[in-house]
């Protein structure tokens, strides 16, 4: 049966070179950067400067998404689901995937709890594949 199916193998092969998943080098990459609505008037003009001078333009194929909340109506739990969907959905028509985040400002971070411990953590912003 080997043989077989190695003369067949044989006989047909084509060498289609280096063979890849489609569209997987075309992904953009989103990086959110939340900062706190209170503070971004005084500093949009260096945070727009830092998204597009350092993140859109040292990092290929990547996307800066200034999200300004209000920390006074946005939890944690929230902000976890804000940047979920942006992890699962991307950018509308676009292959993209988030891939970092940036927070600026008193923004609310999320508790975990571990071996009856409580403790802020950023895990709940960036891991949501093991949640």
């Amino acid at each position: 049966m080997y043989a077989i199916s190695f003369m067949i193998n044989s006989t047909f092969f084509v060498d289609r070179g280096k063979v890849a998943a489609s569209g997987s080098d075309n992904l953009t990459k989103i990086v959110a950067v939340i900062v706190d609505k209170d503070l971004y008037p005084s500093i949009q003009s260096d945070v727009e400067r830092y998204t597009t001078s350092y993140i859109q333009a040292r990092q290929a194929d990547t996307k800066a998404i200034v999200l300004p909340i209000n920390i006074k109506n946005i939890s944690a739990p929230d902000i976890v689901k804000i940047l979920e969907n942006i992890y699962f959905d991307g950018i509308q028509d676009v292959p993209s995937k988030l891939a970092g985040i940036v927070l600026i400002g008193n923004i609310p971070l999320p508790v975990v709890q571990d071996n009856g411990f409580v403790y802020p953590s950023i895990y709940p912003y960036v891991d949501f594949e093991e949640q």
